[in-house]
């Protein structure tokens, strides 16, 4: 069961979703690492930005250069918000195997 939520969490939640989606449809992607920026807003996928690349572009990207990419020192406010992302996922994925 999810955790209750008051009416005024409700509002600060959907306005931060709102933001969000607007920063994603806005985002102009002018160069390769813009792109590789919203894609990741869009997909929270290194692997469907990769598939992706090839089919949008007929390019072939590294993970390691999209990684490098998504963790540069944000551009934007996108960007910030993509890098945070990004790193959650990586702490939340991570696993310590200590003593196993």
């Amino acid at each position: 069961m999810r955790k209750p939520i008051t009416a005024g969490q409700a509002e600060k939640e959907i306005n931060r979703l709102q933001h969000f989606l607007e920063l994603v449809n806005n985002y102009e992607t002018d160069t390769l690492e813009k792109w590789i920026i919203k894609e990741y807003a869009l997909t929270n996928s290194m692997m469907k930005i990769k598939k992706n690349a090839y089919l949008v572009h007929k390019v072939t990207l590294e993970k390691y250069y999209i990684k490098s990419v998504i963790l540069s020192t944000p551009k934007d406010e996108l960007h910030k918000l993509v890098k945070l992302m990004f790193r959650y996922k990586i702490k939340k994925n991570s696993t310590n195997v200590d003593g196993l």
